[in-house]
């Protein structure tokens, strides 16, 4: 075999290494869960237009990404939001 044909079989061997591996995280898509605080209630706009938001984002990734929200301050405070990012 000359070093030319080697590395012919190499970089077949590679590109099909690299198709499986591609194949193989695709076909286990990660979902992910995510959680939004907010310190207004149910019934005030943002939070109404937020739950929009998060349908929205639910549909586009076809239910692969999910945000639970969290209003009137059930996981922070308006105080402590800041400090529940980082």
């Amino acid at each position: 075999m000359t070093l030319f044909e080697f590395g012919k079989v190499k970089t077949k061997i590679i590109s099909l290494a690299l198709i499986t591996t591609f194949f193989a995280f695709s076909l286990n898509a990660a979902e992910y869960t995510g959680r939004l605080s907010m310190h207004w209630n149910d019934k005030h706009h943002c939070t109404k237009h937020a739950q929009m938001f998060v349908d929205e984002v639910f549909e586009k990734s076809n239910g692969r990404l999910k945000i639970e929200v969290f209003h009137s301050g059930q996981l922070f405070g308006i105080r402590e939001i800041m400090g529940g990012i980082t």
